[in-house]
């Protein structure tokens, strides 16, 4: 579960002595889930083998990276929409790494 956390920040009010707080929200993360468990995971709730969800999820990983070497935006519902950047192969790279661990 995701964990909302707000700090204090005192700001000045320009023209006096006085501050008044205000607020910034962080996110406290549980932790970093791998491939492997993503792939665990989703095999028990959908019945399929292990071998045939990763490679799923390689193949969808590799169309994703296809689409955005063409210059597509890539919206994948709730996950989210994925697009390049001006520093694209950074992006790539790291997409990459995310879905083979």
């Amino acid at each position: 579960m995701i964990s909302i956390i707000s700090k204090e920040q005192p700001t000045p009010i320009i023209g006096t002595k006085d501050t008044e707080l205000k607020y910034s929200l962080h996110i406290q993360y549980a932790g970093t889930v791998s491939t492997k468990e993503v792939v665990a995971f989703a095999c028990k709730h959908t019945g399929m083998q292990s071998t045939a969800m990763k490679a799923a999820l390689d193949s969808c990983c590799q169309t994703i990276e296809l689409f955005l070497s063409m210059g597509y935006r890539v919206q994948l519902g709730e996950l989210g929409t994925f697009f390049a950047t001006t520093d694209s192969s950074t992006v790539y790279s790291k997409l990459m790494q995310v879905c083979r661990n």
